[in-house]
């Protein structure tokens, strides 16, 4: 068999890395022998997943998954039926909902791969670390298991997945952002940002393992030194009202902006001069790439699988994780330094350029399936 019929299996309320990385996969196979199907599990029938309708824009078929939230029998019924209707050859999954559910199974007639894009590790709640186990357990029973980065492979060794259903495929962009210099004044503004000001910015979910608590604790100190200097944090989550509060604790209401979720990238990106990713634990970061396609230079902590993105003084600077004060004093170092700023963007840009592009990522993956389903 050289084509097959499959089905992305993602649970999921938000539209981040992750999310990003399954569009971009899809719209990459619809030429092939892999075109997919979007299955989103949610909770209720009225709810449509800002995944599923960012599929739409693309005329990617979507098939909804409703189920009670946390590891459901029924809901697992509901979609090995669907499997068997509509004869779909491979499953693919991301996250641990649909790895547990789908690893959970003693019979099947499909092959099942899982991406793994990354787990919380040392920043997780108990709740967190019972599903990391769970994930672990459940991708020792799937045919093959693809890590994002080779921070990702580390981890699944670690956690005695079968060194040789593992992959390693990284994430790739099918587009540059578009950031014409021309259009700085006019987002800046739309933030309700001075136009000659200094911006840095940040995109994720808000949760303790993406680190923004570090960023805006580093400002205080950056602001010591650049005074018209002000902070994007773009992205919505449980930790948004700790940030808030640790923005009043500096008094900093006035230079760090929460904007919530922004769907327009091209915007935000065109509005700051420094992308900051002070994460705790990634796989390969989306936002990362983007930035850094775009032509920003860029800090991120050294996690997961960003040193294989950035070569540190080259492409990007590498700081600890969770050390606000070294992360203070690399946003001062760089943005004190307009050459070297020009030059790990256009250094970045060329990595991204040429190592992460959706082209490669697609036909990794379309060989990974050829190879399961022949």
């Amino acid at each position: 068999m050289t084509a097959g019929n499959v089905l992305h299996l993602i649970d999921t309320a938000g539209f981040y890395g992750a999310e990003k990385v399954v569009i971009t996969l899809l719209k990459s196979m619809k030429s092939t022998d892999y075109a997919g199907i979007l299955g989103c599990i949610r909770e209720k029938d009225n709810e449509t997943p800002a995944i599923a309708e960012e599929a739409r824009r693309y005329n990617i078929p979507v098939v909804y998954f409703t189920m009670a939230r946390g590891l459901n029998p029924c809901g697992l019924r509901i979609i090995l039926h669907f499997v068997k209707e509509n004869r779909i050859d491979l499953v693919h999954s991301h996250g641990y909902k649909p790895n547990i559910m789908l690893g959970s199974l003693f019979k099947r007639t499909f092959k099942i791969v899982a991406t793994v894009h990354g787990w919380a590790n040392r920043s997780t709640t108990a709740r967190g670390k019972t599903y990391e186990f769970l994930d672990a357990m459940a991708l020792k029973r799937f045919d093959s298991v693809v890590a994002v980065s080779k921070g990702v492979m580390a981890d699944l060794n670690m956690r005695k997945v079968d060194s040789r259903k593992i992959q390693l495929i990284y994430n790739g962009l099918d587009k540059h952002p578009n950031t014409n210099n021309n259009r700085t004044q006019d987002a800046r503004r739309n933030y309700g940002l001075p136009g000659d000001a200094i911006v840095i910015g940040t995109v994720g979910r808000l949760a303790k393992v993406k680190g923004q608590s570090y960023l805006v604790d580093s400002m205080p100190y950056v602001l010591e030194h650049i005074e018209n200097c002000y902070l994007l944090i773009a992205g919505d989550g449980p930790a948004v009202n700790e940030l808030y509060e640790r923005i009043r604790k500096y008094n900093l209401s006035g230079k760090v902006k929460l904007i919530g979720y922004e769907r327009n990238i091209d915007q935000f990106l065109a509005a700051i001069d420094l992308f900051v990713l002070p994460s705790l634990s990634e796989g390969l970061p989306i936002s990362l790439l983007e930035a850094m396609a775009a032509g920003k230079p860029v800090i991120a902590s050294a996690a997961g699988g960003i040193p294989e993105v950035i070569d540190h003084n080259s492409s990007g600077i590498l700081v600890p994780a969770a050390d606000s004060i070294e992360l203070g004093k690399s946003i001062v170092e760089l943005l004190g330094n307009r050459e070297k700023m020009i030059k790990i963007g256009a250094n970045g840009k060329s990595v991204v350029s040429n190592q992460f592009c959706s082209g490669t990522m697609a036909e990794q993956y379309a060989g990974l399936y050829r190879k399961l389903l022949s």
